[in-house]
């Protein structure tokens, strides 16, 4: 589906409505959930994910713009533009999220969500933590990869920098 979605974005790079009839035609026919097939309660998992790559496509790194589109597809209406506003919010990195959005969160920084024990504050800190043992893991894959293909460090080194929130991560590794 996603590979469908980037090829249509290809052909019909600024119709952004294009690429959503698309992608209703093909992938909205049919669903597994029996009371949700073609009608309003349809929510599938897929097709919300496409949603979220339209907005982040079309909408350019505009927040607006991504948000929009990825709201006005429709299926999960709610999470599908808070996905791809997130995603988004990542690629750009929290200084470059217009203030706008921005605004309200340290009011709530350090306020626990419902239902949940975190915070603002503290599910970024759990999610830099779980981030930087991804890189690490990813890092110690590329090197063994690079083993095993028998290159050495010294043979060709590429630095990877991952920055969220302010941090930043330098992994090297061969290959």
């Amino acid at each position: 589906l996603v590979r469908d979605v980037l090829a249509w974005h290809a052909q019909n790079p600024t119709d952004w409505r294009k690429t959503w009839h698309l992608v209703e035609e093909k992938w909205n026919r049919d669903d597994l959930c029996p009371d949700g097939a073609l009608v309003p309660f349809n929510i599938d998992a897929r097709i919300n994910g496409a949603y979220v790559v339209l907005g982040l496509l079309y909408g350019d790194g505009d927040f607006a713009k991504t948000l929009e589109i990825s709201t006005r597809s429709g299926q999960d209406s709610d999470c599908n533009p808070s996905s791809a506003a997130g995603i988004l919010g990542v690629m750009l990195g929290y200084e470059r999220i217009p203030e706008k959005w921005r605004a309200g969160i340290p009011a709530l920084a350090g306020t626990k969500f419902k239902f949940t024990s975190y915070s603002f504050d503290e599910i970024v800190a759990s999610t830099l933590k779980r981030a930087e043992k991804v890189i690490v893991a990813a890092n110690s894959w590329l090197v063994s990869q690079s083993a095993r293909r028998g290159e050495t460090a010294g043979m060709a080194t590429t630095l990877a920098a991952v920055v969220l929130r302010g941090r930043r991560w330098i992994c090297t590794h061969a290959g």
